[in-house]
């Protein structure tokens, strides 16, 4: 089951990050577009994932989890077949809002990490940490720029299409809970202990808009091969220390590369170091959160209360890219939103270490 749920997630998340970071050069050449609209896919993706998200938290308690990750494969599947013919950047817009983002939505992380919730009782740390490994956002793009030199934009859709529809197949062998299938869930006679307590929804690379070439690529692969060890490394810390202490670690290292940021200029070596660190700390946020989420809430309330947290990111999700560039607009550098990430992870690690949730009563 986590094998599956594991597929899930990366073609849910990781595969759309991959391929789109490589893409939106020739989605702006394709389309004669802005940078701006032709890097906005991503966004619209996100803003539709966060406003749908209380609604299919939900569906997982009404809606067999297996039919709903089918059905948002095929949606997303219809989705990449539509992009491949999408007339306009208007359109290529629509379809990632209106299609891919409720695929997505439907077949990644909240079911996902609710089928995780009703496997695991014991390791959900580690279990999370692995179905959350981004592979796909270092396989993808380098795929993508392959496909894309060969058989333009509709060749990438197409690929993308075919991998969406391989997975249904897949999905038919998920179980939505171990009374199902007789067997119950792993660690479920365990004591709870410190592991019970930790669980973070990721983001993806923020790209800088070209395809994939030079020193963008090696500095992408390098934060997806840092996301898939971070969401592992603190998958197992969130089993050791629990997950509160585990998210002030990962706050507090957080701050580290974007610190790098403001001191390495142009030093190739360096900054492949500081890509690694991010996406290790990136990774481990959807571990981390749903951790959290299973602890303080408790089994029965995990997919409303996923639901609400992707909600409440909304502006956030939406927000940050518009944010920084109208900052760096007004001051030239990115300097400012580096400090800004730098205050936030602080402030994060000083209300998680303050913070004592009241234990659930039975």
């Amino acid at each position: 089951m986590l094998v599956i749920v594991f597929l899930a997630q990366n073609c849910a998340i990781g595969m759309n990050f991959g391929i789109y970071g490589t893409i939106v050069t020739a989605l702006e050449a394709e389309y004669a577009t802005t940078r701006t609209l032709a890097a906005s896919g991503l966004a619209a993706m996100t803003l539709v994932m966060g406003l749908s998200s209380p609604l299919v938290g939900r569906l997982t308690r009404r809606v067999s989890l297996r039919a709903m990750m089918i059905a948002g494969a095929l949606i997303c599947a219809t989705g990449y077949a539509l992009l491949a013919l999408a007339p306009s950047i208007g359109a290529v817009l629509a379809i990632y809002a209106l299609v891919i983002g409720p695929g997505v939505c439907l077949l990644g992380v909240l079911p996902s990490s609710t089928l995780v919730a009703n496997w695991f009782h014991g390791g959900k740390g580690r279990a999370l940490g692995f179905v959350n490994m981004p592979l796909f956002v270092s396989l993808f793009p380098i795929l993508t720029a392959f496909v894309l030199a060969g058989y333009g934009l509709e060749g990438v859709f197409v690929m993308a299409l075919g991998v969406s529809l391989a997975l249904v197949p897949v999905l038919l062998a998920v179980v939505d809970t171990p009374a199902r299938a007789g067997c119950e869930a792993y660690g479920a006679n365990a004591e709870a202990g410190p592991q019970a307590d930790a669980q973070a929804p990721g983001a993806g690379p923020l790209l800088e808009g070209r395809a994939l070439h030079g020193n963008r690529s090696f500095q992408l692969i390098w934060f997806g091969i840092g996301a898939a060890i971070g969401a592992l490394l603190f998958g197992w810390l969130a089993d050791r220390i629990g997950g509160r202490r585990a998210v002030v670690v990962q706050a507090l290292c957080w701050t580290v590369p974007w610190a790098l940021l403001l001191v390495l200029g142009a030093n190739l070596p360096l900054l492949l170091v500081a890509a690694g660190l991010a996406g290790m700390m990136s990774g481990a946020i959807v571990g981390l959160c749903g951790v959290l989420v299973g602890s303080w809430l408790g089994a029965q309330n995990f997919a409303t209360a996923m639901g609400q947290v992707y909600f409440y990111k909304v502006p956030f999700l939406f927000g940050a890219a518009p944010l920084a560039g109208f900052l760096f607009e007004e001051t030239g550098s990115y300097r400012l939103p580096v400090l800004l990430h730098i205050a936030s992870f602080a402030l994060v690690a000083a209300l998680f270490g303050a913070f004592r949730p009241r234990p659930l009563s039975d």
